[in-house]
């Protein structure tokens, strides 16, 4: 694409969360398809606003800050294309692309706006440290294109700006046009110097008789956090209840529905009480919708139903039949598209059984372990995507998977023997 002049401005963000358990055990995470690509933290400032800097050479090998720019968002977004990095020098005037550091973003403005304001909007959001535009500053982009109009990070502040053109392609209405600053091009800047993994998800336990959480931030069997929450005998959770990227523990009293959750690893009194539901379900928690904030559900073994709300006030978003009755349900985000949604965990032959939606439909079926475990579910290797674990409550062991083949990558021994597993991101790193 040829650079013109002006510009353009956004917002939005996606977090990835986590969650979890049910009854025996559940747990889950989430973060985005069809959803912005998923967010790092960063330990270093943001960076400056690229300055503009044109093309003046002719080395059109396509840059590593470009491409694995490009990798992410055709990821995030399946039904969307790559219109290319590279152009030969002889084409046209000039053009970033001829130095391997501009790319074509094939998505339409007539039938996939929404996906290009996606992320469009969370490229160019303002950041919880209140840094405007601060995801662009960070992957090193100097101008974007897209539908008539042109976003420069060399003038932020005029926002987006008309952009002279003719026809669909000159007018970048069947692509997104980004030019990079070196930095960006060549993965200098913070995003890909100073983004830590999001989240790892790690193991906790929960004794009844006491009312004790026990959380470690590894797989070693040591406590990083213990503390006392709640009455005794209740039905352990564990979710990012307000979005802080940090996974905290809540429990479900079964006498009278009720969900009480916690944003602290400390006692005292709930942050957040409501009751949803009737009395003596299953609850699971998650990020249904992928707002960045874990929610809670139910599963009613009686007829294999799931029963999941977006907010704290027992109202049902989603409501179907998943497998038959008195299964072991879980949750996780299970295809990295941000959204958690559930699964099934059959006793009696150690089965797994997920879906990718709200639908009743299994996307993935495998055996792992031996029957009669306790299912539990995470994102153990910071992939951004949840796969599920087992615990063993005569020994206390727990054995964690990173696939779907049923093949054991972690297990270890934490906590005496018939705990309540929980699993979550203590300690948001």
């Amino acid at each position: 694409m040829k650079r013109r002049s002006k510009t353009r401005r956004r917002q939005s963000s996606a977090v990835m969360t986590v969650a979890v358990l049910a009854g025996f055990a559940n747990i889950a995470i989430a973060e985005p398809a069809q959803a912005a690509p998923k967010t790092p933290r960063f330990r270093a400032p943001v960076d400056a606003y690229q300055p503009y800097v044109g093309q003046t050479t002719c080395d059109p090998t396509a840059k590593p800050g470009v491409v694995a720019f490009k990798d992410m968002v055709l990821a995030a977004y399946p039904g969307t294309g790559n219109s290319g990095i590279s152009r030969d020098c002889a084409s046209g005037g000039q053009s970033e692309h001829k130095e391997g550091r501009a790319w074509d973003w094939s998505v339409s403005s007539f039938t996939q706006r929404h996906l290009a304001d996606d992320m469009l909007n969370w490229l160019l959001a303002t950041d919880a440290q209140g840094n405007q535009h601060a995801l662009a500053r960070r992957l090193g982009i100097m101008y974007i294109i897209w539908d008539a109009r042109m976003w420069r990070a060399y003038n932020p502040g005029a926002g987006w700006q008309p952009y002279s053109c003719s026809g669909v392609t000159d007018c970048h209405q069947d692509h997104v046009h980004f030019s990079f600053g070196w930095p960006g091009a060549n993965q200098q800047t913070t995003w890909w110097t100073s983004g830590d993994p999001i989240g790892k998800s790690t193991v906790g336990f929960y004794r009844p008789s006491d009312a004790s959480f026990h959380l470690t931030n590894g797989h070693d069997g040591t406590s990083e956090h213990t503390f006392t929450f709640g009455p005794a005998n209740m039905v352990p959770i564990a979710g990012d209840w307000d979005g802080d990227g940090k996974t905290t523990v809540g429990f479900y009293r079964p006498a009278d529905g009720s969900f009480h959750l916690k944003n602290s690893h400390a006692g005292g009194a709930s942050d957040v009480s409501f009751v949803y539901g009737p009395p003596n379900m299953v609850p699971i928690a998650g990020d249904w919708n992928n707002d960045g904030k874990t929610t809670v559900g139910f599963y009613r073994p009686s007829d294999g139903s799931f029963h999941l709300t977006d907010g704290h006030d027992g109202t049902s978003e989603h409501s179907f039949v998943y497998g038959p009755a008195n299964m072991k349900p879980i949750a996780g985000d299970w295809n990295n598209d941000g959204k958690t949604t559930v699964g099934f965990y059959r006793p009696s032959d150690g089965s797994f059984h997920l879906t990718d939606g709200h639908d009743g439909t299994s996307e993935a079926s495998f055996v792992y372990g031996p029957a009669n475990m306790v299912p539990i579910a995470g994102d153990w290797n910071a992939d951004g995507k949840t796969t599920v674990g087992f615990y063993r409550p005569s020994d206390g062991s727990f054995h964690l998977t990173d696939g779907h083949d049923g093949t054991t990558e972690t297990s270890f021994v934490y906590g005496p023997p018939n705990m309540r597993p929980i699993a979550g991101d203590w300690n948001n790193a």
